[in-house]
Order: structure tokens, then sequence, then C-alpha cells
């Protein structure tokens, strides 16, 4: 009987290819007849492709070394060849493996010793899974496995909710331009700028359309309509028949305002329906980089010998395992959840729409008293819909809890066995109290949410309740022949009260969640301005808790840019314990990963290490972020860092590309304002205006102002570049002349390394050795010229300006 089995052998490239010359035919190829195959239509593999025949593959157990065959099964040749090129897939090697003696410091392991590498840990026990279920699956897919396993295989064309996700974004970003244009001149003709709001001097948008803000306004709007509208029926239904003519009166306004009910109902499909589009472009994502899979496993095999690239797609292909081979049940549950608000969303607005249609219609004719009854099928599926969707919202808060609790608990644990007497150890302790904070706060957002997803499940089975129980009372009232107009309305009332409530209570929810975010965004924020302005030492000794003064103050303008004041419409203050911030401890955490990454410090005995494997980042796991970090730009380094522990610990890393949005212009402005006083009043006689020794002077005060200089520079250049093209239609006041030719003076030695860079990659297109060596000449000269202009006085600012 014959056996699928996966055995330990790796037999080489051509080995394979002598033994199953056959196994896997080419696209367009026919397959052997005794073997069975199947039409893949669309979507071969993790993209859309042509069709093509893919062979079937029996199930394998992953988590499984052997499993048999039914008994009386006979097999033939071509499945036997498809299940052993499947065996020899997963154990394919195309490179040799690096020998290295245990005990032996290793080159280019950040001084993770090879045991701990090489150990079963969960990562590697992870990937073993992850792996053998991405080759089945492109194996069952039909996907062409070619020699060359390195090759990543990517789409020819974006999928349908990826495009669908984009052309949302691109119709928002249209949709905006007019509404802003308009507030812009509102605002202008009424003398009341804007205070809020990063964009300035622009009608472009800088967020989506669809924003939790507006989804906010757009709850309270339904809810306060459906609450009006029970209003106003209540009388006419409860007066009746003492007074029979107030029905009559009320009812244009009941006509109005279920009309006006269809268009929050409407807004709240389209919102439910930008949600649940993203979930899945975001699954989309992940499963193409289920295509890593190959590389990946060169990264496991080759460890500290393995390239970049090769650890970057580890990294992918096993954040996309998480997200499409095995993600937790928060992950279902949200993108469950999210299905069942767009199926009852969708549903909801055509209801909604007929129940209008049919209330007027009964007050312009009196057609039929009672008939909004007749959609009270629909209204109790939609309500059965519901009750599912908030067990599903109850289900991810149960797991978001528990896996809060757990990881508070890791870390915790990391305190009560960590040496107190490692210098580390209370740089350590500040971490894992910053870092809970933001346990604590999915701890109590986990206990607040369970209590709205409770309540939608109220509100879905009164729904449920009230339409059956409207339709019973109209057919009880038609049995006895008293069904009236007035009566009749009475059915709506019930459906109007669930919607205020429930509606009511989900407003109030989604208003938490949007100032949840929002106060989330400016701590992080915070963070970054603070780390601009705040030496690293001074920022680990406020979270040690080794100075008095913990706090961290932060403040940003905002809003419309003001020229007469220099200055932006509105402020934000913010002032927090350093410990309260978790962005501050991602971003101190991340540069003790930084550190091994340019100095190899890994110390298996420190409670910082500790801490990082207690979160989740094993040592095979940490060695890729660090060799997938090595290689990149001292700006990206240290935001990919965080990125990948912002993962792990639950943090929100907002970024824009490969790095976080820099800073507001306006901390940049308030930093040259600085520069410029200190820097005019140095000398007692003071220093001439827009002249180069009070340029060399501003410089000086700010390179003293950043604790990195050279981030802080960079930085600066960059915003107040931007902020001189923005604002160069503008009237020039004395403040813009000044900022405009510090620029030019700042930016000299730069266009001319930009110019040489130029020069030099035009020869070696060139490929002349005497034009090199004199580009290389002049390459030095430049580069003693820099290092001089970094510490320049006045008198040598003179030179190279004239220069």
């Amino acid at each position: 009987m014959p056996v699928f089995q996966l055995s330990n052998r790796t037999p080489s490239q051509s080995q394979t290819n002598r033994k199953y010359p056959q196994a896997m035919p080419a696209m367009g190829d026919k397959l052997p007849r005794v073997h069975s195959f199947k039409g893949v239509k669309g979507n071969a593999g993790f993209g859309p492709s042509p069709r093509l025949r893919a062979v079937r593959v029996s199930s394998v157990n992953p988590h499984a070394d052997i499993e048999e065959a039914e008994e009386g099964t006979e097999w033939s040749e071509a499945d036997i060849q498809i299940n052993d090129q499947f065996d020899a897939v997963l154990h394919e090697s195309s490179a040799p493996e690096a020998v290295v003696q245990p005990g032996k410091p290793l080159n280019g392991a950040f001084g993770i010793p090879l045991e701990k590498l090489e150990a079963v840990g969960d990562s590697r026990s992870k990937f073993k899974s992850f792996y053998k279920e991405a080759i089945k699956w492109q194996l069952e897919k039909g996907d062409k496995l070619t020699e060359n396993q390195y090759a990543v295989v990517t789409r020819r064309k974006a999928t349908h909710s990826v495009r669908f996700q984009a052309w949302q974004a691109r119709t928002g970003n249209k949709l905006q331009i007019p509404f802003n244009k308009f507030a812009r001149v509102l605002r202008e003709r009424t003398g009341f700028p804007r205070k809020r709001g990063g964009n300035y001097l622009t009608d472009k948008p800088k967020e989506e359309l669809l924003t939790p803000g507006k989804q906010v306004i757009n709850d309270y709007a339904a809810a306060a309509v459906a609450g009006t509208r029970a209003a106003n029926q209540f009388p006419a239904v409860f007066a009746w028949p003492e007074v029979p003519d107030l029905s009559a009166d009320t009812a244009p306004a009941s006509d109005g305002l279920a009309g006006l009910a269809v268009v929050p109902s409407a807004i709240d499909a389209v919102f439910a329906g930008r949600a649940y589009a993203s979930l899945c472009s975001e699954k989309e994502k992940a499963k193409h980089d289920l295509n890593y899979a190959k590389p990946a496993e060169e990264f496991t095999r080759k460890l500290h010998v393995a390239t970049p690239q090769d650890a970057e797609s580890f990294l992918k292909f096993m954040e996309a395992g998480d997200k499409v081979l095995a993600p937790t049940q928060e992950s279902i549950s949200i993108k469950t959840a999210a299905l069942f608000r767009q199926i009852r969303t969708t549903g909801s607005a055509p209801v909604n729409a007929a129940v209008a249609g049919i209330e007027i219609a009964n007050t312009v004719a009196a057609v039929v008293p009672g008939a909004t009854t007749f959609v009270a099928p629909v209204t109790v599926g939609l309500g059965m819909v519901e009750i599912y969707e908030g067990r599903h919202e109850l289900l991810r808060r149960v797991d978001q809890k528990a896996q809060a609790m757990l990881c508070k608990e890791k870390m915790n644990a990391v305190l009560d066995t960590a040496s107190k007497d490692h210098p580390d150890y209370g740089l350590a302790k500040g971490l894992v109290a910053c870092l809970n904070v933001q346990q604590d706060r999915l701890i109590r957002q986990a206990r607040r949410e369970k209590k709205f997803a409770r309540t939608r499940i109220a509100k879905g089975g009164g729904a449920v309740g009230g339409a059956v129980g409207a339709a019973a009372a109209v057919g009880a009232l038609a049995a006895f022949g008293a069904l009236t107009a007035v009566t009749g309305g009475a059915a709506a009332v019930g459906a109007a009260l669930v919607a205020a409530i429930g509606g009511g209570a989900m407003a109030a929810r989604n208003d938490l969640r949007a100032r949840a975010e929002h106060t989330s965004k400016w701590r992080q924020r915070m963070a970054q301005v603070v780390a601009l302005e705040t030496s690293r030492e001074e920022l680990q000794a406020k979270l040690s808790g080794t100075v008095e003064d913990t706090l961290i103050r932060f403040e940003q303008q905002e809003g419309e840019y003001l020229p007469e004041g220099h200055r932006f419409a509105g402020t934000h203050v913010l002032e927090l314990e350093a410990r309260n911030n978790e962005y501050v401890g991602l971003r101190i955490l991340a540069l003790k990963v930084r550190d091994m990454v340019q100095a190899g410090t890994y110390d298996e005995n420190s409670p910082i290490v500790a801490l990082v494997h207690a979160i989740g980042i094993d040592p095979l796991y940490l060695l890729a972020i660090c060799k997938a970090a090595q290689p990149k730009k001292p700006e990206e380094q240290l935001d990919f860092i965080q990125s990948k522990l912002g993962l792990k610990l639950g943090i929100k890393l907002r970024m824009a590309g490969a790095t976080q949005a820099p800073p507001h212009v306006s901390v940049f402005l308030r930093h040259f304002e600085v520069a410029w006083d200190k820097a005019f009043w140095k000398d007692k006689k003071g220093l001439v205006p827009h002249s180069t020794g009070l340029y060399s002077a501003i410089r000086e005060e700010l390179v003293a102002l950043y604790p990195d200089s050279q981030a802080g520079m960079r930085a600066f250049e960059s915003a107040i570049g931007s902020f001189l093209k923005n604002t160069q239609r503008l009237p020039q006041t004395e403040f813009t002349t000044l900022l405009k030719g510090f620029a030019e003076y700042v930016r000299q030695p730069r266009d001319r390394f930009d110019g040489l860079l130029n020069k030099k990659r035009t020869a070696e297109k060139m490929k002349d050795d005497n034009i090199k060596q004199a580009i290389e000449k002049e390459a030095t000269d430049l580069a003693e010229e820099l290092e001089r202009f970094a510490r320049m006085k006045q008198a040598d600012a003179v030179m190279l300006t004239r220069a």
C-alpha cells in the first residue's frame, strides 16, 4: 500500500529533475491520461492567471509526518510522482548550508548564539507548518513550480478587492476636493480659519473620504431621526380615539422622517462596504505574500549567512501565514462581523425605502393600513444577521482581552526572573510599565466593547421580536375589524424605538472608538517630536524613573497657515508621564534592537532581550528583523523595527510608506525661531540680518538643539523645503525671506554633492578611468569641505558661500 510520507532527505535539483521529469507539466502541457485533472478558472495560485490544468493532490495533514491512504486504493504512477515532487519541494536545497562550529562567534548573527537560532522555537515550528500549507496550496491551485525556487510569483493584475479599494481611495480624493474648496472659501469670507487638521494651503485631502469621525456623525444622525420618528408617532397612537385628528396632523412629519431615515441607512451601507473591502484587500495581499515561501525557507537554513532579502521574505511570509493560514479568533471575528454588517446595512437601506414609500402611500390614499408589516420577514432576517454580527463582535473582544492579559503576564514574568543587578534592569522595568499601559488600554476597550456587543445582540433580538409582534398585532386588528391608519401606524413605533435606542448605543460606541483613535494618533506624534528634541539618555531616564521630572511635553500648531503672524491657527498641547505613552516605550525598545543591528550586542542575560522574546519574538525572528533592517536607510531602519515590534504588542504604528509621517512643519518653524533668536542676540551688537554670519550661527544653534544632529537637520530641511514650496505664492514677509535664505544656504553643499553623484553615475556608464579618478578626487575634496561645513564658523561660511 503506498504511503504519503514527508521524508528528511534533501535531493539536489538535478536529482529531482531526473527522477521526476514529468511531475509538473508546463503551462498548457497535457497531463498523463491516467491522472485526473480539474480546470482552474481565473485564480490559479494566489492571483488571477490564465485558465490552466491543475493537478489534484490528495490532502496532506501538515501537522503529521505520515498519512496513509485508504485500504484498497490504487494509485497511478502519476499520482506517486506528484506526491514525491511535493516531498522534494518541501526539502529541496539549492545552496549549501553554512557549517559553523558550536561556541564560535557568528558573523552576521548580531551576537545571537547558533544553538539558539537552530533551536525549535515558536517561529521555526510555525514556519514549518506554514511552509507545508503554502506549498500544498500552490500545488492544489495549479501553480507551476520552477527549478529556480527563489523566484517569487507575482500577480499580472491586482485582484478585484485590491482594485476596488484603490478605486475607492481615488474616487474619495476626487470627491473631497470640491467640498474642501467650498469650505475654504466659506471660511475666508466669514473670517473663521480652520483650527484643526494638518493640511494647509491646499484643497487636496490628507485623509480618506470615509473617516471614523464622519461615521460617528452619520450614526448620531440615524439615531436622531429614529428617535424623532418614534416621538412623533407616540402621541398620535396613544391619543386615539380621544383625538382622532391628531394622526392626520402628524402624518406629514412621520412620512418625512421615514424618507429621511433612508439617507443615513444608505450612507451606513457605504461605510460597511468600504470596511469589508479593506479587509478583503488586506487578505489578498497577505495571500500574495505566501509566495515568499522559498526565500523564507532559505533564510531558515542559512541563518546568519542569509541575505537581507531572504530575511525580509521570511518576515513577510510569517505575517501572511498569521493572517491567512493561522488567524486568531480576533482576526476571524473582525472579518466575519464586517461581512454580517455589510449584509445587514445593504438590506436595511431598501427596506427603509420600502417602508417610507408604504407610509407615504397610506397617508395619501389609505391603501392598506399596516402594510409596513409586509416587510416583516425581511426585518426578521436582518435582525438575525445583526445577532450574529454582535456575537462575533463579542468573540473578538474576548480574544483581544485574553491576548492582552497574556502579554502582560509574560512581560511581568521577565522582571520576576531577571537579575536586578543587571545594568538594563531599571530600563526594563520602565519599559514593562510603559508597554503594560497599552495592554491595559486594550483590556479596558475589550470590556467596554463587550457591553456594546451585547447591546447589538439585544438590538437584533428586539428587531426580530418587534417585527413578529407588529405582524401579529396587525393581523389581530384586521381580524376584529379595528385596523385603521392610526392603529396600523402603531406597528412602526416599536421598530423606530428599537432603532433609536440601539442606534444611539452604536453611535456612542463608534464615538468612543474615534476618540481613542484620535488620541492614539496624537501620542504617536508626540513621541516623534519628543524623540527629536530629547536625547535618548534622557528618555531612558524618564522611563526608568531615575529623574524627578518624568513628564514629557509636546506642542504643535495645526489648521490653516496665517502668514501675517507666521503661525498656524490652532495649537495642540499635550503633557504626559513618559510611561503613559506607549510609543515612547516602543521607540526605546526599538533603539535597543537597533543597537544589536549596528554593534551586534545581543546579551542573552539582559532583561531587555528577555522582554523582546517575551512578546513573541524568539531568536530566529529577531535575527530576521535585524538582518532585514541592516541595509535600510537610517531614517527607515528604526521605523521598520518599530513596525515589527508594534505588531506583537498590539500597537498601531501609522506609516507613510517606509517611515512614519514626519512631524508637522510648525515644530520646525518653532525650532527655527528659537535658533534665530539665540543666534541674533548671541553677539551683544547683533548679527546683520540675511548675512552669511547669521545663517551660520542659526545652523550652529539648530545643530545644538537636536540630540541627533544629522537626523534632526535632515528632517528640518525636508519639512522646511515642503513649507517654502507650499507658501511660495503668498506675499513674502521678513520671516519667510529669512527662512528662504537660510534654506538656500544650508542646501548649497547638498546641491553640489547631488551634482557630484550624477557625474559619478555618468562616469560609471562611460567606463572612463581618467574621469573616474578626477571625480573621486573631487569627491574627496568635497567630503572634507562638508566636514568643515558641519562645524564651521562665520569666516568659513563666507568662503563656502562665495564658492
